[in-house]
């Protein structure tokens, strides 16, 4: 059995223990070294050194044609979520949306 003064001190240690472990969270920088092999020489698709227009050895006439098919909302689709309606009848007429 534990005395009242030893149960105090471990919550006073615990708390001590969590209190300097969180004060290290600002400087925390996580490492995930199992993918950063896999990305290096990875770049943002905005950045400067983005290759934009790559060579892909498919003519963009067929580029531009699987590019739409892959966005275009089969016929007769029926859009179920009410609450999203005006992005429904924006999609289906085309349109483009605005973040506001």
């Amino acid at each position: 059995m534990l005395s009242p003064e030893t149960i105090s001190d471990v919550r006073r240690s615990y708390k001590t223990q969590l209190e300097s472990e969180l004060a290290t969270t600002p400087s925390y920088v996580p490492t995930v070294s199992r993918l950063e092999e896999q990305w290096t020489g990875m770049v943002w698709p905005t950045s400067k050194d983005a290759i934009h227009d790559p060579a892909t050895g498919v003519n963009e006439s067929s580029l531009q044609k699987v590019g739409k098919a892959s966005v275009a909302v089969p016929e007769g689709f029926v859009c179920i979520f009410i609450s999203f309606q005006g992005l429904c009848d924006s999609f289906f007429s085309g349109n483009t949306l605005e973040a506001s």
